[in-house]
């Protein structure tokens, strides 16, 4: 359930990201987001330690990269939208 919850975060930012931002910047912020939830689960497999912690550390920055690119992109519609208005 919480993985099916994460997945839907993630989509919803994803969308809200592809609207509000230029196309090269919203394919390097997908790009970047995708990576970093992948690299999270892979050092997750090993069967070390650390790899749990580490994991943990690179999946909670992912998810704070995820909110920052969203909440930036949240900023940018709606200054944009306000210009417009104006």
């Amino acid at each position: 359930m919480l993985f099916l919850l994460g997945v839907l975060f993630f989509a919803v930012c994803m969308i809200i990201q592809s609207i509000a931002l230029h196309r090269r910047a919203f394919g390097r912020s997908l790009y970047i987001s995708s990576m970093m939830f992948l690299v999270s689960g892979i050092i997750a497999l090993s069967p070390e330690r650390v790899s749990g912690l580490l994991a943990r550390i690179f999946l909670a920055v992912s998810w704070g990269f995820l909110l920052f690119m969203t909440w930036q992109s949240l900023r940018r519609f709606v200054l944009a939208r306000n210009s417009r208005a104006s």
